[in-house]
């Protein structure tokens, strides 16, 4: 073997050893891994078991570092966990708060009107505006109300005041705690979960909102509303006990005017005395893939707006699990249920509603329902059909698709079935447009049509089938919420 073979295999065999070393010597997390690919873990798709490993943003600011109390529920621990959650939201570069699992209880006892916090609120220091909060999920981390000023207005609130820019609640249970607190709702004593009256952003991704006797989310701001696999359960019920049938509670009651947009998606309504949704303004919105049961006025009241596109939804409203939650008082003189409903506004505006993909179920009054001269515009049906079954079984004699008082609903619909109705088909005087395919059976009669044509009718004809949602596909994630 020559010099030049010699020096090639001495070349070789030193690039190999160094080769050798380098494996050995270099730390575990970067093998075969280039610095620019991220080392984020894979995230579980919500509704698993689960999810991301990730237990805080980087930039949230945790309330156990700043004083917080876990699991006490003392006046000394309520004023400590609101104000490490003002320090912690003050210190966050993006204003969020992180819980980690536990139950958190806030209150203000010896302040204000009983706010428990009060994020952008002028001289008080009960979290900045912008307050965001995340938890652990909504089985591990409950924010809960603590303390009930009696004659006061118990819920956290955005202030007016403030704008809050990006304002997100993620992965926890927001608690009203109605069987810890005696009170008459009728007395005066507010118990609403939030208030947003400070314009903002405002994303709710899987949180529970539980056991609270008024609206669970009011909101007076213009501000863009995104809800999505959240769950409301326990919403109005005490009021309209309290108040014998004559007041309720919204799971969302939303008042916009500056044309700002609502999105409600993968969610669960469950025992609520209103409506599920309430719309007031001129905004637009967006509701899929929901169920809803136990709803004591029904799924949707729209009185001043421009567009709701509604796809996808069941909605079973007088269930008997609502009937027993009631007294026999209230139950009695609680509003009759529709699946859509307006009754107020301004006369010059014809809010637009189209609708895909609906099934409705035990509703006492109407379907689809126009009152006191206001007007509604119902389209779809024909991107997937509407169904409604077992509809106008309430004390008063109605009818499945009603106007009253002046009111029309204009139509322009593609299939529609009504099957088991307690009143009349139709009471539309007034009312126009077309049904291109309507299927009927078991009705006390047809009634009146108004201008509306039906192209297409069956009689006795089967009940058409809507995609929608079963209860264990929408709601709250069984693990941490994650996008998908």
């Amino acid at each position: 073997m020559n010099r030049r073979h010699l020096l090639a295999l001495f070349g070789t065999a030193v690039t190999v050893l160094l080769g050798v070393i380098s494996v050995l010597f270099r730390r575990p997390d970067s093998l075969d891994q280039p610095d620019n690919i991220s080392k984020t873990p894979p995230s579980t798709p919500a509704n698993q078991e689960g999810g991301s490993d990730i237990k805080k943003q980087a930039a949230s600011e945790s309330i156990a570092d700043y004083g917080g109390i876990s699991g006490d529920s003392s006046n000394t621990a309520l004023k400590a966990n609101v104000q490490a959650i003002h320090k912690a939201s003050a210190a966050a570069a993006n204003n969020t708060v992180y819980l980690p699992e536990g139950e958190w209880f806030i209150g203000s006892p010896e302040e204000g009107r009983g706010r428990p916090l009060l994020p952008g609120g002028s001289d008080v220091q009960r979290g900045v505006a912008g307050l965001s909060l995340e938890g652990e999920g909504p089985e591990k981390t409950v924010l809960s109300l603590g303390f009930l000023k009696s004659g006061g207005g118990n819920s956290i609130e955005y202030s007016g005041d403030a704008t809050h820019d990006d304002v997100t609640w993620r992965n926890l249970t927001y608690d009203g705690r109605l069987d810890d607190f005696s009170f008459d709702a009728s007395s005066g004593t507010v118990h609403w979960g939030l208030r947003l009256k400070g314009d903002g952003e405002y994303t709710f991704e899987n949180v529970r909102f539980r056991n609270w006797a008024g609206n669970a989310i009011w909101n007076k701001s213009d501000s863009d509303l995104t809800f999505d696999h959240c769950t409301w359960e326990n919403i109005g019920i005490k009021n309209l006990n309290d108040h014998d049938g004559e007041s309720v509670g919204h799971g969302i009651a939303v008042n916009i005017y500056g044309g700002q947009s609502v999105t409600v998606t993968n969610s669960e309504f469950h025992l609520v005395s209103g409506k599920a949704m309430d719309f007031n303004g001129n905004g637009t919105a967006r509701v899929s893939n929901c169920w809803a049961s136990g709803l004591g006025s029904g799924m949707f009241k729209v009185n001043n707006w421009d567009t709701i596109d509604i796809s996808n939804v069941y909605a079973e409203a007088d269930t008997p699990e609502y009937k027993d939650a009631l007294t026999t008082v209230a139950y009695t003189e609680s509003p009759d249920s529709t699946f859509l409903h307006r009754l107020d506004g301004d006369r010059n505006v014809i809010p637009t509603i189209v609708v895909n993909d609906i099934e409705g179920h035990q509703l006492e009054a109407s379907a689809f329902s126009a009152n006191r001269g206001y007007n509604l515009q119902v389209n779809g049906g024909d991107q997937g059909p509407i169904a409604f079954h077992d509809i106008v079984t309430g004390t008063i004699i109605d009818s499945g698709l009603r106007t009253a008082n002046d009111a029309s609903l204009n139509l322009d619909i593609g299939k529609l079935s009504l099957n088991n109705v307690g009143g009349k088909i139709f009471d539309l005087a007034g009312s126009d447009g077309r049904i291109e395919e309507f299927s009927w059976s078991d009705a006390r009669g047809f009634g009146t049509l108004g201008d509306v044509e039906l192209v297409e009718k069956h009689r006795h004809g089967k009940s058409y089938s809507p995609t929608v949602p079963s209860r264990d596909e929408v709601g709250v994630a069984t693990g941490e919420y994650s996008r998908n």
